[in-house]
């Protein structure tokens, strides 16, 4: 149970803190960026939020060096988590 409540907690706040900062602007380097840009078409607030969500997290695994060799399989553990099933073992 508190393991649930870390959980959600930790989850709200990396929503509140994606959705309040992507409400600001940011400015964009005056050189040239390395990175491909994609375009996504976001049609609603929700749409929105589900990708800063995902942008998100991409962002933290690639900061601490982890990588997801089997996407199917992280899928389904982010899947289970986010619909309360027990983990596999």
């Amino acid at each position: 149970m508190k393991h649930k409540k870390i959980i959600i907690l930790t989850v709200v706040t990396l929503m509140s803190t994606l959705i309040l900062s992507a409400q600001q602007p940011t400015q964009k380097p005056a050189a040239a960026s390395s990175t491909t840009q994609v375009s996504v078409k976001l049609t609603s607030s929700t749409d929105s939020s589900q990708y800063i969500l995902g942008a998100y997290l991409g962002q933290y695994l690639n900061a601490n060096g982890l990588t997801i060799t089997n996407a199917n399989l992280f899928i389904k553990g982010m899947d289970d988590v986010l619909k309360n099933r027990c983990a596999r073992k």
